[in-house]
C-alpha cells in the first residue's frame, strides 16, 4: 500500500469514527434521560410471578394484565356524563370485578359489580378495605411486612428487621410502593418522571429482590387490584 492510499484509508477511518460518535450523541439526545425502569415484562414475561392485576390505563379504562407480564386487555371503558373515570377497582373472582367512579360532585358513589363475560353491571354494597394500607406510603402485606423507598432503596421492614430489596437509580424520577400481592411475596412500585401524574409505570419486585420487571406503562391513576387463584385478592374487598 503506497503512502497516498494509506493516508486516504486513515481519513476514511477518521470520518467513520466521527459519524459513529455523532450518531451515538444523537441517540442519547433522542432517548432523553437514562431509563431507570427494570426490564420490560411485556415481551419477556416471568412465569414465576403469580396472578393477574387490574389497573387504570391512559384512556381511563380498566385494564387487566397477567402479573407475569405480556399484553394487557381493556375490560371496561366509558363513563356516564359527570364521571371522570374509575377511582376504585377490585377483583371479586376470576370473572367479576367491582369499581366505583369519580363523579364531579361531592356525593359518594357506590361500587358496581361488572361481569367480564356478560358485561352486565350490578350495584353492590362491597367496598375496598383500606386496612392493609393499599396505596399508602408504606403499604402493609398480609404477612405484616411494610414496604417503602428510602434514599433510592426499596426497603421491607418487619418487627424492627430491615431488608433492602433493590437499589434504584431514581434521579429525575419519583417512585413509591403501592400494593403487595395477596401472598405477600411481591411488591408493586408506581414510578414515573418527577412531576408526572399520569403515564406512569408499574414495577414489580419479589420480596427477596431476586426478580424484578416493568409490568405495564401508561398508568393514569394509583389504583390497582391483584388476584391469585387459591390465595385471594389485594386489596381486600369487604361487604
Amino acid at each position: 500500500m503506497n503512502m497516498g492510499s494509506r493516508q486516504q484509508m486513515l481519513i476514511w477511518v477518521a470520518i467513520a469514527a466521527l459519524v459513529a460518535l455523532v450518531a451515538a450523541i444523537a441517540a442519547v439526545q433522542i432517548s432523553g434521560q437514562r431509563n431507570p425502569s427494570p426490564p420490560s415484562l411485556a415481551d419477556k414475561p416471568r412465569p414465576e410471578i403469580p396472578g393477574e392485576l387490574l389497573y387504570i390505563d391512559r384512556d381511563a379504562c380498566i385494564s387487566r394484565v397477567s402479573a407475569s407480564g405480556g399484553p394487557s386487555e381493556q375490560v371496561h371503558c366509558g363513563q356516564p356524563a359527570g364521571i371522570t373515570g374509575p377511582y376504585s377497582i377490585a377483583w371479586i373472582d376470576a370473572n367479576t370485578i367491582a369499581f366505583s367512579a369519580d363523579r364531579l360532585q361531592p356525593n359518594p358513589v357506590p361500587m358496581v359489580e361488572f361481569d367480564l363475560d356478560t358485561k352486565v353491571e350490578t350495584p353492590t354494597q362491597r367496598n375496598v378495605s383500606t386496612l392493609a394500607g393499599a396505596g399508602a406510603i408504606e403499604p402493609l402485606s398480609v404477612r405484616g411486612d411494610r414496604a417503602t423507598i428510602i434514599g433510592g432503596e426499596l426497603v421491607v421492614t418487619r418487627d424492627g428487621d430491615r431488608q433492602v430489596v433493590a437499589t434504584l437509580d431514581l434521579e429525575g424520577y419519583s417512585a413509591r410502593p403501592i400494593l403487595w400481592s395477596p401472598d405477600g411475596e411481591w411488591i408493586i412500585v408506581l414510578a414515573g418522571e418527577e412531576g408526572a401524574y399520569e403515564d406512569l409505570e408499574l414495577w414489580v419486585f419479589s420480596k427477596d429482590g431476586a426478580t424484578s420487571g416493568t409490568l405495564v406503562t401508561g398508568i393514569s391513576r394509583p389504583v390497582l387490584s391483584w388476584r391469585i387463584d387459591g390465595i385471594g385478592v389485594s386489596p381486600v374487598v369487604v361487604e
